[in-house]
């Protein structure tokens, strides 16, 4: 379990000398020290190694020896329909564990990020995040991540996570990627189904739903808070996550490749109102 006294999200330890592996919202959101707690109950201090804000991974170090490591599996060879094990600290209640089936391999949930997310009914809350899915041989395939809804949840597939961590303990950055417009915001495409189980009525069956904000984006500071839903980008209508991400790189483009301020037409709590963000470039 990772976190401070006010917050918290999961890990798994994936090299005995105390690597772990989790998501970037998790470890991205303690501006203070951050903190471990071992399943022994030891709490050891931590370190931020590497962070990837746009595939929300992350990893931490603790200073140890011989912890129990976690085998990662091949989420490639996964298959709809198998059995999968969530494990994590839901609602600060420690080494939760949770069971359900793969509904999906391949969702591609329009994030920008190009990963192809694995969909479970496993019951996935708060504190849940960061920790592993699990396959029936005990090995983790996949890093548990957002929650739709009740039986909608979607883990990061440990093939991408591997790919994340060779980079990361290849380079001296920290920060291993961002996106040419960096914007900070995790996403859904709304249908009518989705609406009805996130908002409980019906009417809101377009927009691109807010599910969560990265700490000091430029959403963040735009004022986007989750389950607001966009409905336009600079006055172009958006009923998809790809909408969204045309709206941003057209108006980099106007910009000459410069950052440039995109208004949002934004529903909140039944009460439309307009946003202001200004995306963060690459290199910028």
């Amino acid at each position: 379990m990772l976190g401070m006294p006010s917050s918290q999200g999961s890990g798994f330890i994936i090299r005995e000398d105390g690597l772990i592996l989790t998501n970037a919202h998790v470890a991205g959101r303690f501006k203070g020290s951050l903190v471990v707690t071992l399943t022994d109950g030891r709490e050891l201090p931590a370190e931020l190694i590497a962070i990837d804000a746009e595939s929300d991974m992350a990893l931490v170090k603790v200073s140890a020896r011989d912890l129990p490591v976690l085998p990662l599996g091949q989420s490639k060879r996964c298959r709809a329909g198998e059995w999968v094990i969530a494990i994590g600290s839901p609602l600060t209640l420690s080494n939760t564990v949770t069971v359900g089936i793969l509904s999906n391999t391949a969702r591609n949930l329009g994030t920008g990020s190009n990963i192809e997310y694995l969909q479970t009914d496993a019951a996935i809350t708060f504190g849940n995040s960061g920790g592993p899915l699990v396959d029936m041989h005990g090995q983790a395939i996949g890093i548990n991540t957002l929650k739709a809804d009740a039986g909608i949840s979607f883990a990061i597939p440990i093939d991408e996570a591997k790919n994340f961590v060779d980079q990361a303990l290849s380079t001296s950055r920290q920060v291993i990627s961002r996106p040419k417009a960096y914007l900070g915001l995790t996403l859904l495409s709304l249908n009518p189904t989705i609406a009805r189980r996130v908002f409980g009525r019906d009417g809101i069956d377009k927009g691109v739903l807010v599910h969560s904000v990265h700490p000091d984006s430029p959403a963040q500071r735009a004022g986007l808070a989750s389950y607001d839903v966009i409905l336009t980008a600079d006055g172009e209508s958006v009923r998809r996550v790809s909408d969204l991400h045309r709206a941003v790189a057209k108006a980099t483009q106007r910009g000459g490749g410069k950052s440039v301020t995109v208004r949002l037409l934004v529903l909140r709590s039944g009460r439309e109102l307009q946003l202001d963000v200004q995306p963060e470039l690459q290199g910028g």
